[in-house]
């Protein structure tokens, strides 16, 4: 995204605070200004955005990728919304969950203080979820479950309106629907498209994709001979089929089970095995 930015005209900067977001990885490609921190906190990475606010403000167009790394383990207590959840002092959840309002509140910290001239979009995901025991997991990279997978997507500013898309969309088609909201064209080898014009009228008719999805775990020991974990999911409307090296096939009907406590393969036989196809 950043190197067909750049290649428009933007320029471009970054700051993440994941040691493995770095220049070494080649995460730097395509930004003038990159910054790598190794978990010190939003607060920092607000700092490095605000050294370089001056440049970011004079360019005719720019574009800022920040990677907070606050709601992630080990999660700490924040002040004062862990204060609120008293009765369950400890609470890993209770923690995670002041994480996140502390990050919102260091964005929103942030956009005011960069006082952007002009028209901005701006775009808040996650690269996954956190497990907190709803199928025996804890963290992150064990399971294809929900709490897993399912990750925010909120666009905001330009010409988009109030709204919400109900049907499940993939984090790859973030990139290209940026580009296609300040009116570029994604590169043809993106596997992704463009929900822009869904998001301007998030009531208007389209059609979804099925959504893949795989986990490979070699450091996972699926079965007693050793084999790596090999998970595989096929999300296609409210149906989700998980293929895994470790237990049989799963299907769920998640408009009916949302937690995915009821599998229903062997009842949904034909349904299974045609996602499995």
């Amino acid at each position: 995204l950043a190197e067909a930015l750049k290649e428009a005209g933007y320029a471009t900067f970054a700051a993440t605070d994941n040691l493995n977001i770095c220049a070494q990885e080649g995460f730097d490609a395509g930004f003038d200004r990159f910054a790598n921190f190794r978990y010190e906190g939003a607060p920092r990475l607000n700092e490095a955005l605000l050294d370089w606010a001056e440049e970011i403000r004079a360019a005719s167009s720019s574009f800022v990728y920040l990677h907070y790394m606050d709601p992630h383990g080990p999660y700490h207590p924040r002040a004062p919304w862990y204060e609120d959840w008293a009765e369950v002092e400890g609470d890993r959840l209770a923690a995670y969950d002041s994480e996140i309002r502390f990050v919102d509140e260091q964005l929103r910290a942030l956009l005011q203080a960069l006082d952007l001239p002009g028209e901005v979009v701006i775009a808040v995901t996650s690269d996954h979820g956190e497990a907190f025991g709803e199928h025996g997991d804890e963290g992150h990279g064990t399971s294809l479950y929900e709490e897993q997978v399912h990750v925010p997507w909120i666009l905001a500013g330009g010409e988009l309106g109030p709204g919400r898309v109900e049907a499940p969309v993939s984090t790859l088609d973030l990139a290209p629907t940026l580009l296609d909201l300040v009116g570029l064209e994604a590169p043809a080898s993106w596997q992704g498209r463009s929900l822009a014009a869904v998001a301007a009228e998030p009531g208007r008719s389209w059609t979804p994709r099925p959504l893949y999805a795989h986990l490979y775990r070699a450091d996972l020991q699926a079965t007693p001979a050793g084999d790596p974990l090999l998970v595989r999911s096929l999300r296609e409307g409210p149906w989700k089929y998980v293929l895994s090296s470790d237990v049989k096939p799963l299907l769920f009907d998640l408009s009916d089970d949302p937690a995915e406590r009821r599998p229903l393969a062997r009842a949904e036989s034909a349904r299974a095995e045609a996602l499995r196809e």
